[in-house]
């Protein structure tokens, strides 16, 4: 059976941020991921972690200002110096909280501004966060996200992502491999993760077409986790979904993997 690692950006929202620790340890995991640690302070974050004998699996940079409808920074021009503002926040976060991969997000940008995607300047970002991570053994990784949810994201593509990876060309740049993203963008997406696995430095999951519990939707998860197994997948595979009521009554597929296994 795969580890998985709550997403306590999205699983127990029904308790504050601080206290979803405790909740994931009680529902028997052993990692935990989110999306933005920084409204709480890393020696908070820390404390939470060591006891409930957590480990944090990985964290998005930070992506700008959220509310303004930012979704990172890393292929917008204009962006370059705030981009890398945003990665020495992440690697002192990531450092103190021992985590090893961060996901860097690509920008957002709406029609009405004055701001330009480039593609050179995704890949010399991406290999300027790629170069600060490296001596800390941190992974960089980017994310395709799918335009019915993000509409004007720079990357929705696994195709071009694995292309955009090998012109980066840092051993230390993967690719995540968010099953619910790449059922929307691509389908097929059992010959996309092995066609493409050996690029793959994180796995996210989630039912479709609603992005609750993967035991709902189109997609057999029960086929997916056997398919990861397969392929000796070390790394955790993050559950980055929203409950379709509390988290612990949608648990029953944790419940389910753990006795099949």
């Amino acid at each position: 059976m795969p580890t998985f690692s709550a997403n306590i950006s999205m699983l127990f929202q029904e308790y504050p941020f601080q206290a979803r620790f405790e909740k994931a340890r009680s529902a028997g995991f052993d990692f935990v991921e989110c999306m933005f640690p920084y409204q709480e302070t890393k020696a908070s974050l820390e404390k939470r972690l060591d006891e409930n004998q957590l480990s944090m699996a990985m964290f998005n940079a930070p992506p700008g200002i959220w509310e303004r409808g930012e979704r990172g920074l890393a292929a917008i021009e204009q962006y370059r110096n705030r981009f890398k503002e945003s990665i020495f926040e992440a690697l002192e976060y990531a450092n103190q909280l021992k985590c090893k991969k961060i996901h860097v997000m690509a920008g957002s940008i709406e029609q009405s501004n004055d701001l330009c995607f480039s593609d050179q300047a995704f890949i010399e970002n991406i290999r300027y966060a790629a170069d600060q991570f490296a001596p800390y053994g941190i992974c960089v990784l980017i994310e395709p996200l799918n335009r019915r949810d993000n509409p004007n994201y720079y990357l929705s593509d696994f195709h071009r992502a694995v292309e955009l990876i090998d012109k980066i060309q840092r051993n230390n740049v993967k690719l995540q491999f968010d099953f619910y993203h790449a059922q929307i963008i691509h389908g097929d997406v059992s010959t996309l993760f092995e066609r493409y696995f050996s690029y793959v430095g994180h796995i996210q999951i989630a039912g479709i077409p609603e992005r609750g519990e993967p035991s709902f939707g189109e997609l057999n998860y029960n086929y997916v986790f056997k398919l990861i197994d397969q392929k000796d997948y070390q790394g955790e595979v993050g559950c980055e979904y929203r409950p379709a009521t509390t988290t612990e009554a949608g648990l029953g597929w944790l419940t389910n993997q753990q006795k099949i296994s």
